[in-house]
């Protein structure tokens, strides 16, 4: 009688709870896979949470925090606050950065230093601030240009033809 129970749950009843056992393991698989990333309301909170920590300690350069839907914590501070800020979130304790993602600036055309790019300098070892002049010839974006560097992809340059002056007439 026990050999036979077995049989029963090996045969039949085992493989077809087996089956409806993939099934449900292959949908939940298929929900996670159709999202890009699933929410994670944990990462968001603690960062939440952190961006509003930073705000309250650093309320004279820091104008907004936000979370994006990428669980990212952007922080848009004042031009002056570049510097504070970006030392506060070196080397505070719950913080750490050690590296940043993205910068971004914004165009004021009717400033006389439109553009400021801010960038750190290996030879000075410190993050350094100062305005972008563009001259107009660096203005036009060519798509080609990554490729210069690999010589293996460059076109052969055409020698330009050589003009010689005609010799004057002997009379």
């Amino acid at each position: 009688m026990a050999a036979s129970l077995v049989r029963f749950v090996r045969g039949g009843f085992g493989r077809s709870f087996n089956r409806n056992l993939c099934a449900v393991n292959s949908i939940k698989l298929l929900y996670l896979m159709s999202t890009v990333r699933p929410k994670d309301a944990v990462t968001h909170n603690q960062l939440a949470a952190f961006g509003e920590y930073v705000a309250e300690m650093m309320p004279k350069y820091i104008q907004q925090v936000q979370v994006t839907c990428y669980n990212e914590l952007e922080v848009m501070i004042h031009p002056d606050g570049v510097l504070p800020v970006l030392t506060f979130l070196r080397d505070h304790t719950n913080a750490q950065f050690r590296n940043m993602i993205d910068l971004t600036a914004v165009d004021i055309p009717s400033r006389q230093n439109r553009f400021e790019v801010v960038r750190y300098d290996d030879e000075l070892k410190r993050v350094v601030a100062e305005p972008v002049e563009l001259a107009q010839e660096f203005r036009k974006f060519d798509l080609n240009t990554p490729w210069e560097v690999f010589p293996a992809y460059r076109e052969p340059k055409e020698a330009p033809p050589k003009l010689e002056a005609p010799a004057p007439e002997k009379k």
